[in-house]
């Protein structure tokens, strides 16, 4: 079976890789929170028949979540919180069965590493992603890798210039009229209920 689960941090995260997905020509489905409980049901009606090769899944959609011999999790981004890490990874390889756990882990992810080996007492094995692997990760302030250049306007990387129209009001404004100097202080004002004071 080709299936997995994919874990990500996010709603919006979640959302943006199942589409990553479906454009890379896998067949994906999302749950996550802001989706209806009969959208999620369907989705994953979908995924237990098949129909759905990647079931991306937040933390809180995929509770209570038993699809028994799931071959692959897959941890797009670490959890904030190292039992959650437990919990994703319990999913796969049950009652004797094999599975295998992937964790996509980036520099700034090193503190959760840190806390999840302390929590299962071991050092997990870190392996370099190839040269050349597509990376997608649209809800992480920094990405796995450099994103490709968008189209932009060279417009916005001139400096400020004023425009003419700027310029010729300032040379015919009257230095004169500017006043220049302390402005008088304004009359007192009442108490707040009190409105304004009797003269």
């Amino acid at each position: 079976s080709r299936q997995c689960i994919i874990f990500t941090n996010s709603r919006l995260g979640c959302a943006r890789l199942a589409r990553s997905l479906e454009r890379d020509g896998i067949k994906a489905g999302a749950i996550h929170g802001d989706k209806s409980q009969g959208e999620r049901t369907l989705t994953l009606d979908a995924f237990k028949s098949g129909a759905i090769e990647a079931l991306v899944a937040t933390d809180v959609a995929a509770r209570g979540l038993d699809i028994p011999s799931m071959p692959c999790v897959i941890n797009h981004e670490l959890p904030f919180n190292a039992e959650d890490f437990i919990h994703r990874i319990g999913r796969t390889g049950r009652a004797g069965s094999k599975g295998d756990a992937i964790a996509l882990v980036d520099a700034s992810e090193k503190r959760l590493l840190d806390d999840i080996e302390k929590l299962m007492k071991r050092k997990l094995e870190i392996q370099p992603l190839p040269e050349g692997n597509p990376s997608y990760a649209p809800s992480r302030s920094s990405s796995r890798s450099e994103a490709p250049p968008k189209m932009s306007d060279p417009f916005f990387y001139k400096p400020y210039e004023p425009s003419a129209v700027n310029k010729s009001s300032s040379e015919t404004s009257n230095p004169e009229e500017k006043k220049v100097g302390i402005t008088p202080a304004r009359p007192a004002v009442g108490a707040l209920l009190g409105g304004f004071k009797k003269k």
